[in-house]
This record gives structure tokens, C-alpha cells and sequence, in this order.
């Protein structure tokens, strides 16, 4: 009986030491657990009034995707001729060679979808400023474009979450489309056929969580 007795306080001890490790390594575990999501803003394209925002998910240890938007509504023009607009959809597809997922440098192969539109006739100016913002007249061509590249970045995610992300990249359209014109002539349309080259900067402040 007493063997007994002492048996069950030997395994009452363990038990308990055992369910007490383990209570410590998941509150741990809890406490160090990764960031996965980041949503991000590229400040650089905001110089020229174009908005680019990022959404970033972690997928495993090191490697995320990401999809950014890019709306460029309305351009600060040099010139009346410069009239130009265009919106965007590009995924990435990151790997982290050093660091982890989120935190490090990566290179990122991307997709990218675009929307361009050129406006047919010289704008109206609606300042006297150094710059002017233009207003497009009615008649425009549409450009659809589908392209690929990749870019090399750093990101670094500090201990309040805040981030800083910032990459160099090339990328070129394989294929673009004239999907709708209003009054335009075949020369005019080779004229105002946008670049292949696809060149990418950013400097992305945001947030993990």
C-alpha cells in the first residue's frame, strides 16, 4: 500500500511538472508567434498623384504574396499633351532568401494587369501653378496590358509592427490591347502606344498584424 502511494505521488509530480512545461512553452509559443498580415502604402508614387497600396500574407516560413492596387487618376502633367491615366493590378510572389517571411530580403517574380488611358486632344488647365493638373477632353483610346517581371527588396518589421519596405524592380508588358478608341486616326494610335518597360520603386511604409 505504501509502494502504492508513493508511486502516484511520484506520477502526480510528473504529471503536474509535465502539464506545467508544457502551459509555459504554448503561452511562449503565443506570445512569439509571427505577424502574417501587412497592409502598406508606397510613398514614392504619391511625388507624381498616383496611390499604391500593398496587402501582404504570410504562406509559410519564407515565402508571401502580395496584390497591390495602383489608381493614377489624374496626371501632373509637363505638358497639355500629358494626359494620361491608368490603374493596376499586380501579385507578387516573394521569397525570402535571408530572413524569414515578412522580415528580410526577398525577390518577387510578379503579374501585373493595367488599364491606360490617353486622352486624344491637348487638356484644360485648371491652375497657373509651375505644375498643372490637366482635365482630359471626351475623346480617349483605352489600353489593356498584361505583363510579368520580378523585383529585389528589403523588409523589416520592428517590434510595434510598424514597417518598412523598399525594392527595385523590371518587368514588360507582353501584351497590350487597344480596347476602345473615339475619333482616332492609325497614326495617333502607334503615337500614343505606352511603353513596354515596366520599371518599379518603392519605398512602403505600413503596418504588420
Amino acid at each position: 500500500m505504501k509502494n502504492l502511494c508513493f508511486l502516484t505521488l511520484i506520477l502526480s509530480l510528473l504529471l503536474s511538472r509535465s502539464f506545467g512545461v508544457y502551459a509555459q512553452s504554448m503561452e511562449g509559443a503565443s506570445d512569439s508567434s509571427p505577424r502574417t498580415n501587412v497592409v502598406k502604402l508606397n510613398t514614392l508614387p504619391l511625388l507624381v498623384g498616383s496611390f499604391n497600396l500593398s496587402y501582404e500574407r504570410r504562406i509559410s516560413s519564407y515565402f508571401s504574396g502580395a496584390i497591390t492596387a495602383t489608381a493614377y487618376p489624374k496626371r501632373l502633367a509637363w505638358s497639355e499633351k500629358d494626359t494620361t491615366s491608368a490603374y493596376a493590378l499586380t501579385v507578387d510572389f516573394k521569397i525570402y532568401v535571408k530572413g524569414e517571411s515578412l522580415n528580410g530580403i526577398y525577390v518577387a517574380p510578379f503579374l501585373k494587369y493595367r488599364l491606360r488611358r490617353n486622352n486624344a486632344k491637348e487638356g484644360t488647365s485648371t491652375g497657373g501653378a509651375p505644375f498643372f493638373f490637366y482635365r482630359p477632353d471626351r475623346e480617349e483610346e483605352r489600353w489593356v496590358g498584361y505583363g510579368a517581371g520580378a523585383t529585389v527588396g528589403f523588409q523589416q518589421v520592428f517590434p510595434k509592427g510598424f514597417t518598412l519596405d523598399t525594392f527595385l524592380g523590371y518587368g514588360k508588358y507582353f501584351h497590350q490591347d487597344l480596347v476602345g478608341q473615339t475619333n482616332y486616326t492609325k497614326q495617333q494610335m502607334e503615337y500614343r502606344k505606352p511603353l513596354q518597360h515596366d520599371f518599379r520603386l518603392g519605398l512602403l511604409l505600413g503596418y504588420a498584424f
